[in-house]
């Protein structure tokens, strides 16, 4: 089996799409697993809903009581150990207070003063943690009772989130993104069937450092689908998954020119690596594909002659070393 590396772009792209959405999706089959449990949620959504919020509210209670609960005991052992070093204190001054002789207590003044300033100060922080502590509650308090005051709203809320996620999964399930991401899905699960010493990039970004010129144009970046490497060379492949309907558009870029720049610009950027390293583009369909262009040396294959086509190669012209350089560089 050919290593593999990288994800699909066009599916992290779908699925990132619906993470925006809460909603996680790890396969392409997952879609349509919760569309149908969103559409089941959606046909008793008001008695759906109403249990998600209500248990919100029970949990949200439940929160608030042990949040109190905890200021109380904190407020509690905070009063005890402040009423204890008061205690001392006082018991400190009495001792003080009670010694004899005109130098002791006038000594002893200016120590019963700073003792009663510390009293005075345990006091008020005692007071500023009461004030504080009452303050919190009274917030976790008010909290509560409007979340629970919001309940029919929020059982609206609910159920029209249940509604959104069902159009974004219909959405999502008749997106021209959606089929790529299955076309590149599919053809990465056909080229991991290649030989051991193959390794297959998927979703290869190519930037060059300064402009080229090709065809006319300027060309500095390019995103591949897939980039097989072989001990043959390196095969450029761009997945299509279209319809008759849309191939006969014309509202697309055109696929040929697209792989072509492609290629070129991983040929010129690997050329700073392996001299001669041979470099060719496939463009691999499920059945519509425009016809081809004449100016286009691409290969045009179906999915399932892809692999075919990769290991009629039988060239030694990379290394192993040179294999894992390239892979390295492209991922």
């Amino acid at each position: 089996m050919a290593k593999l590396l990288n994800d699909s772009q066009a599916w992290k792209s779908v699925k990132d799409t619906l993470i925006s959405r809460g909603i996680i999706a790890n396969t392409p089959h997952d879609i349509s697993k919760i569309l149908k449990e969103k559409c089941v949620e959606d046909k008793t959504s008001n008695l759906t809903a109403a249990e998600k919020i209500d248990q919100l509210i029970q949990n949200f209670e439940i929160e608030t009581d042990t949040s109190i609960k905890s200021y109380q005991t904190k407020l509690v052992q905070f009063e005890h150990n402040t009423n204890l070093k008061i205690e001392q204190t006082l018991i400190a001054i009495n001792l003080l207070q009670g010694e004899k002789g005109v130098i002791r207590k006038i000594i002893n003044k200016s120590r019963i003063r700073k003792m009663k300033e510390k009293i005075r100060g345990l006091q008020n922080n005692k007071t500023k943690l009461l004030n504080n502590v009452k303050a919190a509650i009274s917030h976790k308090e008010n909290a509560y009772k409007k979340y629970k005051g919001q309940r029919e709203q929020l059982i609206e809320n609910e159920r029209q989130n249940i509604k959104a996620d069902i159009l974004i999964l219909e959405q999502t399930l008749r997106s021209p993104e959606f089929a790529g991401a299955i076309a590149e899905l599919n053809l990465i699960s056909l080229l991991f069937k290649l030989p051991d010493n193959f390794v297959v990039v998927n979703n290869v970004n190519l930037v060059s450092e300064y402009s080229i010129r090709f065809d006319d144009e300027w060309l500095r970046t390019a995103q591949i689908d897939h980039v097989v490497i072989t001990p043959a060379g390196i095969f450029v492949i761009e997945a299509k998954n279209w319809s008759k309907k849309f191939s006969e558009s014309g509202k697309y870029y055109d696929p040929y020119k697209q792989v072509k720049r492609s290629a070129y610009l991983c040929h010129k950027l690997l050329e700073r690596i392996i001299k001669g390293v041979a470099v060719r583009s496939i463009i691999a369909h499920t059945g519509n594909i425009p016809k081809k262009t004449d100016n286009s040396y691409s290969k045009v294959l179906l999915f399932n002659e892809v692999n075919g086509y990769i290991n009629w190669f039988k060239e030694n012209k990379l290394s192993d070393r040179e294999i894992k350089n390239i892979a390295n560089y492209l991922s």
